[in-house]
């Protein structure tokens, strides 16, 4: 996305989702979280679109359409929201 961020560890998680055509991911994910300012500089070669919304916009769009989300999106995100839900307050994370 051209832009620049301090990442910070928040967690990881393993899962194995089925896909399509009898194939299975299997992953260990590690999750980081970083802020900034700055507009990002597409490269239009690597990203087709992208967009600013809340995470309540957020929240609605995957109920609304679940099919545009992958599983590890979907699971980053539940988990996300409960490492909030715990740390918010004692870290300052804000959303």
């Amino acid at each position: 996305m051209g832009i620049e961020a301090k990442l910070h560890y928040l967690f990881k998680f393993e899962y194995k989702a089925h896909l399509d055509h009898a194939m299975t991911e299997h992953e260990i994910d590690h999750v980081f979280i970083g802020y900034t300012d700055e507009l990002p500089r597409i490269n239009s070669r690597e990203v087709s679109q992208y967009k600013y919304i809340t995470i309540q916009e957020l929240k609605q769009d995957m109920l609304t359409y679940p099919e545009h989300y992958t599983e590890w999106f979907k699971i980053i995100l539940k988990e996300y929201l409960e490492y909030l839900s715990v740390h918010q307050k004692e870290n300052g994370i804000c959303i």
